[in-house]
C-alpha cells in the first residue's frame, strides 16, 4: 500500500474490554449435562445460584418476574408441564448469555480497563469482587420527575427557562412538546404558538432562568391581575413552553442525587418522597458493601412503591459493573496488528452509512438556499424548511435507497466470492496484491475512532476477530462506561481534548438529548466536554457552554456543511459520546448526530452486500486478522428432514448429515439482529430450539464459534478462561502543532431586505439556453435591452451571471426605478423574449425570487456589491463584442486576466498583494474540486500552454484591451 500506514499514524493509550459474568469453560459442562437423559435446566440453574449469589442476583436484576418463579421452584413448587418449554428456552438464553456474551447487560458482563505494554497478560479477579455502578432506572426517574412537577411545594419555587427546542417563525415560535401514551411512551409534537409582549418578555427574562414568582410578576407589571398572570404562566409551564430545574439530564452528576440536592438543600421542600429518596440513594451508593444484594435490592423498591408513582420491579434500577484485573495489558504489537486491519477495511469499505444523508440534504439545502446562512431550526422544520429526509434533492426528498449499491467495492468482493467457490480453501484471505488493485477508499478517516475486537485463541497463538471501526471519536462507545472507573473517565477526557487540538478554532459540542426517559439508561454519562448542545434535555455545563438550537445556523462554505453559532461566532463541530442510535430520532437529534460523520469515513466492517443471504459465507481473513466470520443461512427447505423426525435418535442422525453438507460445526451463534445465542447442536434442546426458530421466522442466520480453543486470551486467577470483547479508542499522532485557521466573519443580519419575490423592485429570469449560444445572446439581444430601458429611466441597474446548475443558463437581475415602471418593463421584456423563444435561441425562461446572497458579500456592502455586478456586466458586454471580431480561443482567457488585474491595479494592490489573494482565491478552489484529479490536470496543462503569453501580458503597459489591434498582439501566428 503506497498510503502511510495506519499504525504510523494513529495510537491508543488504553482500551477496555468487556467479559460475561462467568467463564466460557462453563458451558461445555452445560453442554454434557444437557446431552443427559432427564436433565433440567430449571434445576441446574437452582443449583447455580445455591452455589454462585451472583448468578441469581444476576437474574433478579435482568428479571424479578423471573427471579420469583426461579424462587418458587426452589422452594418446591411444580412447574405446569404448559409453562416448562417456555421456562427452560428463557432460563437457556440467560445461563448461556452469562459464559459467551460480553455485551453489558446488568452484572451479566463487566468492563476492565486496560493499557498497551510490551506483552499482553489479562487475568481478572474473582467476580466475587466486581463493582457495582448502580442508579434508579430513568423510567423511573422520569416518573418522578413528572410527579414532582406537579406538587405545588416543587413547581412553585423552582427556576424555569425557556423549552430548549424554541424557535422562531414570524410571529410564531415553534417548539417540540412530548406526551406519555401507554407505558411511559414518550410521543414528540411540533407545536407553533402566536407570540406577543408579554410571551416575548418572559421568553427573554427567564433564558438565565427565572423563580415562578418573579415570572409572574413579570407578567403583573404588563397590566394583569395576579390571578389572570398565575394561570398564564401555569400554563406556560404545563405546555412546556418554559421548563423547570426538575427537568432530567443525562451528563453530569446522577440526576435523582442533583434533584435530591436542589429540593432539600436548596428549596428545603419537605416532601414524603423526598425525604425517603435520601436513604434509599444512600443504600445505593452503598450496595456493593451488601451482605446480601437481592434483599437490599428488595427493600429499596419496597421503600419506593409506597409512594404513587408507576413502578414495576423489573424497571427500578440500573447496573453496570466494573471487573477488576490483577493484570490488564495487551502489547503494542498487537495494538499495530488491529490498526493493520482496520486499514484493510477503511481501503475496501466506501462508508456509505451516514454520510448519505448529508450528501443528500447538502444537495437539497445547496438547491433551496443557496449561499445563505440559514437557522438550524429553520432549515430542519418540515414545515417551512427541507425537514431531514433520505434525498438528494428537493424533487426526490422521499425517494429510498437502494441498499444493494454495486459499486467497485462490492464488485471486489463479489470476485473473491467467485474465486473461492472453485478454489477448495476453507477461506477467503486478502492479500496485499488486493489492497493495491481494489483499495481505493479516499474517504479520509476521523482523527479519532473507536474499534472493537475480540482476541480469540491463546495469548501465546491468537487472532484478531474485527468487528467493526467507527468514528467520528474514540469516545462514542465508552462514555456510557466512564462512571464506572476513574481511570477510564480520566482517559475519555484526555482522548476528547487530544480530539479537539486538531481543529483548534472550532467548537466542539457534546450532544445532550434525551429521546425517552428509558434510553437516559443508555445515553447518561460525565461531562466530556466544555461545551453541550442541550435539545430537550437539561444541561449541566455552565450557561455559557450551552449551545441553544436557536443559536445553530447552518451554510455551506467548500462543499461542507458548516454549523455555526451566532453567540460564538465560531465552527460548531458535535459530538455524541454514546452508543445509542439516532436513526429513529427527531429531525434535529438525528441531523447533528449524522453531521458528526461529514466527510469521514463511517462505520467500517466487512459488509457481504447482496451476497449476505447466500447459503453459506466463508469466513474472510487479512494477515492475523479475521475480517468476518464463516456464515450459514438456512432455511425451511434445508431441515425438512430434521423437522419430520419426531424421536431424537432419529433427530439427531438427520441433524448430522445435515450438518455434513453444510459443514456445520457442533456449536455456533444463531444471530438474531443484535442478540447473539450459542447453541450446541448436538444436543436435543439446541436442535428442537433451532427448528422452531427456523419454522418461524423461515430462515435463520449462524455464525461459527470462535470460543473453542482452551484456554482463552481472557482468564481469571481461579483458571477460568473468558470470552472477551476489547473496545479501543485510537487517536492520530500529533506530529507538528496545527494553527488555529483565520476565521471570516459571517454575517447574520436582518438590518437589509434580504429577498424580492415577483412584482417587487427586483425583477429576477433565468434565461436557458445553450454555452455556445450565450455570448451573441448576451451581446445581440440582453445588452441592447438594458440600454434601452435604461435610456427608458425603466431601471436603474441591471447585472447578469452564468450558471450550470443544473443546466446552463444566464441569470439576468434587473432593479427599477420605480414600482410604477413594473408594467412597462415587463412588457419590453416579454417582446424581447417571446422573438427569442419563437427562434429557439432560448430554450425555456423561469421567473424567479431574487434572495441576496448577505452572507457572501456583507450587509452593509450588499448593494455596493450589485452596483459593481452592474458596471462590471457592462464591460464584460462591451468585452464580448471585441472577442467576438477577433474570434480566437485564448482571447477570453487573456481578456479575463487583464481584466482581474485591472480590479486589483483600482483596489490598489501592490505585486505581493495580489499574489496573496489570488493564491487565497485559488486555495479556496482547490478544497472545491478535491479530489477531480482530472480538472486540475487540465488546469494545469493550460497554465504551462499559456504561462508566457500572461507573463507578456503582465508586464506590458497596455490600457486599452478592449482596442482588437491591441488584442491581436498577444495572438501567436
Amino acid at each position: 500500500m503506497n498510503a502511510k500506514f495506519f499504525h504510523e499514524q494513529f495510537t491508543s493509550d488504553f482500551f477496555v474490554v468487556r467479559t460475561p459474568l462467568l467463564p466460557y469453560s462453563h458451558l461445555p459442562t452445560l453442554f454434557d449435562n444437557m446431552r443427559r437423559e432427564g436433565f433440567s435446566l430449571v434445576a441446574y440453574l437452582c443449583k447455580a445460584i445455591e452455589t454462585d449469589p451472583l448468578v441469581g442476583e444476576a437474574l433478579y436484576i435482568a428479571s424479578a418476574d423471573l427471579h420469583r418463579q426461579v424462587c418458587r421452584v426452589m422452594a418446591g413448587e411444580k412447574v405446569k408441564p404448559s409453562a416448562v418449554q417456555k421456562l427452560e428456552e428463557t432460563l437457556y438464553k440467560y445461563m448461556v448469555r452469562m459464559s459467551s456474551r460480553c455485551t453489558p447487560f446488568g452484572i451479566f458482563a463487566g468492563c476492565t480497563t486496560g493499557f498497551w505494554n510490551n506483552q499482553h497478560e489479562i487475568t481478572l479477579k474473582s467476580s466475587s469482587g466486581i463493582k457495582r455502578s448502580m442508579r434508579l432506572d430513568m423510567d423511573y426517574v422520569g416518573e418522578l420527575a413528572l410527579q414532582l412537577s406537579k406538587e405545588p411545594a416543587v413547581y412553585k419555587v423552582l427556576k424555569y427557562t425557556p423549552n430548549n427546542s424554541i424557535y422562531r417563525v414570524g410571529k410564531k415560535i415553534r417548539y417540540t412538546e412530548y406526551r406519555f401514551s401507554g407505558n411511559n411512551v414518550r410521543t414528540h409534537h411540533l407545536v407553533s404558538i402566536d407570540t406577543n409582549a408579554v410571551l416575548n418578555s418572559v421568553l427573554r427574562k427567564c433564558k438565565g432562568g427565572l423563580c415562578y414568582n418573579d415570572i409572574i410578576q413579570l407578567v403583573m407589571d404588563a397590566g394583569h391581575e395576579r390571578e389572570e398572570s398565575e394561570a398564564y404562566v401555569e400554563e406556560l409551564i404545563q405546555s412546556q413552553v418554559l421548563l423547570s430545574e426538575t427537568d432530567p439530564t443525562i451528563t453530569g452528576q446522577n440526576f435523582p442525587e442533583r434533584m435530591l440536592q436542589l429540593l432539600q438543600e436548596k428549596y428545603h421542600v419537605d416532601l414524603p418522597i423526598i425525604n425517603s429518596l435520601a436513604p434509599v440513594l444512600t443504600k445505593i451508593a452503598g450496595i456493593d458493601s451488601s451482605k446480601d444484594h437481592i434483599n437490599t435490592y428488595k427493600e429499596i423498591f419496597n421503600e419506593l412503591k409506597q409512594h404513587p408513582i408507576r413502578i414495576s420491579e423489573n424497571r427500578v434500577f440500573q447496573i453496570d459493573c466494573y471487573r477488576p484485573a490483577r493484570t490488564c495489558t495487551i502489547s503494542n504489537v498487537m495494538r499495530d496488528d488491529i490498526l493493520k486491519g482496520i486499514q484493510a477495511l477503511h481501503r475496501l469499505n466506501p462508508g456509505y452509512e451516514h454520510t448519505r444523508k448529508i450528501h443528500a440534504f447538502k444537495r437539497a439545502f445547496s438547491e433551496r438556499y443557496e449561499n445563505r446562512i440559514v437557522p438550524l431550526a429553520e432549515a430542519l422544520d418540515t414545515e417551512i424548511g427541507l425537514g431531514y429526509k433520505k434525498a438528494s434533492s428537493i424533487a426526490d426528498m422521499y425517494k429510498p435507497e437502494n441498499p444493494f449499491e454495486f459499486d467497485a467495492y462490492m464488485d471486489y468482493k463479489f470476485q473473491k466470492y467467485k474465486h473461492w467457490l472453485t478454489s477448495g480453501n476453507s477461506t477467503i484471505v486478502i492479500t496485499e496484491e488486493d489492497l493495491v488493485q481494489y483499495g481505493k477508499n479516499v474517504t479520509p478517516i476521523a482523527h479519532s475512532f473507536n474499534s472493537t475486537v475480540s482476541i480469540v485463541g491463546t495469548q501465546e497463538d491468537y487472532k484478531i476477530l474485527l468487528k467493526t471501526a467507527s468514528g467520528p471519536s474514540g469516545a462514542n462507545l465508552l462514555g456510557r462506561f466512564a462512571n464506572l472507573d476513574p481511570d477510564m473517565e480520566e482517559q475519555l477526557k484526555l482522548l476528547c481534548e487530544q480530539e479537539e487540538q486538531f481543529e483548534p478554532g472550532k467548537l466542539f459540542a457534546e450532544i445532550v438529548h434525551l429521546p425517552q426517559a428509558r434510553v437516559g439508561n443508555v445515553l447518561a454519562r460525565p461531562v466530556l466536554r466544555k461545551y453541550e448542545i442541550p435539545y430537550l434535555a437539561s444541561s449541566t455545563v455552565p450557561a455559557d457552554n450551552q449551545i441553544m438550537i436557536d443559536d445553530l445556523y447552518l451554510y455551506i462554505k467548500n462543499k461542507r456543511l458548516v454549523l455555526y453559532s451566532k453567540k460564538h461566532d465560531r465552527e460548531v463541530v458535535p459530538r455524541l459520546s454514546s452508543a445509542h442510535n439516532f436513526s429513529k430520532g427527531l429531525p434535529i437529534y438525528n441531523f447533528l448526530c449524522e453531521l458528526q460523520f461529514q466527510d469521514i469515513q463511517g462505520s467500517m466492517y466487512w459488509d457481504w452486500g447482496f451476497l449476505r443471504n447466500q447459503a453459506y459465507l466463508p469466513r474472510v481473513e487479512y494477515k492475523n486478522v479475521i475480517l468476518s466470520t464463516a456464515t450459514w443461512n438456512i432455511g425451511l427447505a434445508s431441515i425438512a428432514e430434521v423437522k419430520g423426525k419426531k424421536d431424537w435418535p432419529s433427530m439427531q442422525q438427520a441433524m448430522d448429515k445435515l450438518r455434513n453438507q453444510l459443514k456445520l460445526p457442533a456449536t455456533v451463534y444463531l444471530v438474531e439482529g443484535d442478540n447473539h445465542l450459542l447453541l450446541d447442536l448436538d444436543t436435543e434442546f439446541c436442535v428442537r430450539y433451532l427448528i422452531k426458530e427456523i419454522t418461524q421466522h423461515r430462515h435463520v442466520r449462524l455464525i461459527e464459534n470462535l470460543w473453542t480453543t482452551n484456554p482463552l486470551f481472557v482468564r481469571d486467577d481461579t483458571g477460568g478462561y473468558y470470552a472477551n470483547e476489547v473496545s479501543i479508542p485510537f487517536i492520530r499522532k500529533k506530529t507538528e502543532p496545527v494553527a488555529e485557521p483565520k476565521g471570516e466573519k459571517v454575517h447574520i443580519t436582518n438590518k437589509i431586505k434580504r429577498q424580492f419575490i415577483p412584482g417587487s423592485e427586483w425583477l429576477y429570469f433565468k434565461l436557458y439556453i445553450s454555452h455556445e449560444s450565450s455570448n451573441a445572446l448576451l451581446t445581440n439581444a440582453v445588452y441592447p435591452l438594458m440600454k434601452k430601458l435604461q435610456q427608458e429611466g425603466l431601471i436603474r441597474q441591471w447585472f447578469f451571471i452564468r450558471y450550470g446548475d443544473p443546466r446552463h443558463h444566464i441569470r439576468l437581475r434587473m432593479r427599477l426605478t420605480d414600482y410604477n415602471t413594473m408594467g412597462a418593463t415587463m412588457q419590453h421584456i416579454y417582446n424581447k423574449l417571446e422573438d427569442l423563444s419563437s427562434l429557439h435561441i432560448i430554450n425555456s425562461i423561469q421567473m424567479d425570487t431574487y434572495i441576496r446572497e448577505i452572507e457572501r458579500y456583507g450587509a452593509e456592502t450588499m448593494e455596493l456589491s450589485e452596483q459593481y455586478f452592474f458596471y462590471n456586466s457592462e464591460f464584460v458586454c462591451d468585452l464580448l463584442k471585441v472577442i467576438a471580431q477577433v474570434n480566437h480561443p485564448r482571447i477570453t482567457f487573456l481578456a479575463a486576466l487583464w481584466g482581474t488585474d485591472t480590479l486589483l491595479d483600482s483596489l490598489g494592490y501592490s505585486p505581493v498583494g495580489k499574489t496573496e489573494v489570488t493564491q487565497r482565491i485559488y486555495d479556496n478552489y482547490e478544497r472545491q474540486i478535491q479530489g477531480n484529479k482530472s480538472l486540475k490536470k487540465t488546469i494545469s496543462d493550460y497554465y504551462r500552454e499559456n504561462s508566457k503569453l500572461a507573463e507578456q501580458l503582465l508586464t506590458g503597459a497596455y490600457d486599452k484591451i478592449t482596442d482588437e489591434n491591441t488584442l491581436k498582439q498577444f495572438i501567436p501566428e
